[in-house]
């Protein structure tokens, strides 16, 4: 989800500093993408799951349930799919496959 968000960072021409990529990606997808209900809260599990990595990443003893990884992934394929409508508006060009 992170890495779609900073494709349609880029797609629109910007480039998001270094430190505190994460959170800028999600408070500019969510000011991107609009205040919609479905989409607030979809980006509001974005940045609960960017936590949870974080601590997944560098805390100890925390675990997720196989629901909650399903669930994961079931919001990023959803949002992967948002995001590549917008850039496809954007970006008008043939696809490859």
């Amino acid at each position: 989800m992170l890495l779609a968000g900073r494709a349609l960072i880029f797609s629109l021409g910007y480039k998001p500093r270094t430190i505190g990529t994460h959170t800028i990606t999600i408070k500019f997808c969510e000011s991107y993408l609009g205040l919609g209900a479905s989409l607030k809260v979809l980006v509001k599990k974005f940045e609960k799951m960017k936590r949870k990595r974080n601590y997944l990443i560098y805390g100890i003893g925390l675990t997720i349930s196989s629901t909650e990884a399903e669930n994961a992934i079931k919001n990023a394929k959803q949002f992967l799919k948002i995001i590549e409508e917008k850039i496809n508006q954007i970006r008008k060009q043939k696809k490859l496959i």
